[in-house]
């Protein structure tokens, strides 16, 4: 910070990057991912007061998600908003992950070094409900879920794994 650096960037995404420290010699930034995967992918420009005027923030709509175990559905992010459908009761650090960049609403800040970043939790569709699914019968259940609940959108970020892999704490 005596180096002149800036405690907090306003980002093109309407979101700020906080200062934590330095390295190599250049100012380090932490930002919100979910803000900026919005950004890339330009999910932020169909959200109320983006460029195309669509004002969509996913109310209406049912995201399927097929995870490794239960989404944790009393999450703030998610206000009442996920249902377990399958009985799934271990939750799993990975699925309340996914659907929080799927469907949270944006109501915590990230704290950073005293900074406050708002909106950093936002998820792509931040006012969608959720259906959870552990992955355990993906297959007997897609059909189903697309039959009988009208399911039109789901995420499946799990696959399978052959031959050998690395088990070190950062997987190299």
């Amino acid at each position: 910070r005596d180096k002149g650096w800036q405690d907090r960037i306003r980002l093109d995404t309407g979101s700020d990057a906080v200062l934590i420290g330095e390295r190599n010699g250049s100012p380090l930034y932490y930002a919100p991912h979910n803000i900026n995967a919005a950004d890339t992918i330009s999910t932020d420009e169909v959200w109320p007061g983006g460029n195309t005027g669509f004002n969509l923030n996913g109310a209406g709509t049912v995201i399927g998600l097929w995870d490794q175990d239960a989404v944790r559905d009393t999450h703030v992010e998610f206000t009442s908003r996920v249902t377990q459908q399958d009985g799934a009761t271990l939750f799993d650090f990975h699925a309340t992950a996914t659907a929080g960049t799927l469907m949270s609403a944006g109501i915590n800040t990230l704290n950073v070094g005293g900074q406050i970043v708002p909106n950093a939790a936002r998820g792509m569709s931040f006012a969608a409900d959720l259906d959870a699914y552990s992955f355990n019968d993906d297959l007997m259940e897609m059909p189903d879920a697309v039959l009988n609940d009208d399911l039109r959108l789901s995420n499946h970020s799990y696959g399978l794994i052959s031959g050998w892999r690395f088990t070190t704490r950062f997987g190299w």
